[in-house]
């Protein structure tokens, strides 16, 4: 065998490795990356939800980051939702469009870090790291990180034929106080589709901790990605906690 057709043989056998995830195909390309170096949150690309003073960029560990934050006492009238929340979203509504496509596959990284002082919530009053999001319909997320009391876990909603939905929760991630004050790395791989060959699968600091098989769309709509809080029922049910805050950088998005 001559030295060209060993090479195509190299390359059609080659395995692209990205935050300890295989992917069986070499045509990746860098999608988007924001490491927040400009000290500024580029409303070209994001689309901003937070209240004045609860969202910005900071410095923190030699690094920009986003610092997501939310106040009990804080009034969220006139975000979506009129609830707390303090997000950036990655949508169609800003300028450069970056959603993620029904039908395509994608790698999605993010540093996370809850800060040592951070109230755990003692009562049933769940809110969200990150999430991604459909276009159509206002019910939960396709993907979403979640925080319930000292857990992190992991939900799937999507819509089923009779208007009904279907829901994945994944066990618990791990508690949030062992990881209070450090960078977490989370790596999303998914295979956007609202059939059954969808897929989703969470790393945590290179580790898998969460595996999904099925519909990861809305039917005909493609999805955007969100960082920071949002804790809805903050300001309606019993809490134990009036302030939430959080950091996230080095945001990357690689299509397959």
């Amino acid at each position: 065998m001559n030295y060209f057709f060993r090479m195509i043989l190299l390359l059609c056998s080659i395995t692209v490795i990205v935050g300890g995830l295989y992917i069986n195909d070499i045509k990746a390309e860098p999608y988007f990356f924001d490491n927040f170096s400009s000290g500024k949150i580029d409303q070209s690309n994001w689309t901003n939800l937070f209240q004045p003073n609860e969202g910005s960029i900071v410095s923190i560990d030699g690094k920009k980051a986003f610092k997501s934050e939310m106040h009990y006492l804080t009034n969220y009238k006139g975000l979506a939702g009129d609830v707390p929340r303090s997000e950036i979203q990655l949508t169609t509504w800003s300028k450069n469009r970056h959603d993620l496509e029904i039908g395509k596959e994608y790698v999605i990284s993010v540093k996370s870090k809850v800060p040592s002082d951070e109230q755990i919530e003692t009562h049933y009053n769940q809110y969200l790291l990150f999430q991604v999001h459909q276009y159509s319909g206002t019910a939960s997320p396709v993907f979403g990180l979640y925080v319930d009391k000292n857990h992190y876990f992991v939900q799937n909603c999507t819509p089923k034929a009779d208007g009904t939905y279907r829901y994945y929760v994944s066990p618990s991630l791990g508690n949030i106080s062992d990881l209070l004050g450090v960078w977490v790395n989370w790596t999303l791989r998914i295979k956007v589709s609202d059939k059954n060959d969808g897929l989703l699968q969470l790393y945590k600091n290179g580790k898998e901790v969460c595996k999904f098989s099925g519909p990861t769309a809305y039917p005909h709509s493609n999805n955007y990605f969100v960082i920071g809080l949002y804790k809805w029922n903050w300001q309606r049910f019993p809490t134990s906690t009036n302030y939430h805050y959080a950091y996230f950088t080095d945001f990357n998005i690689q299509k397959y």
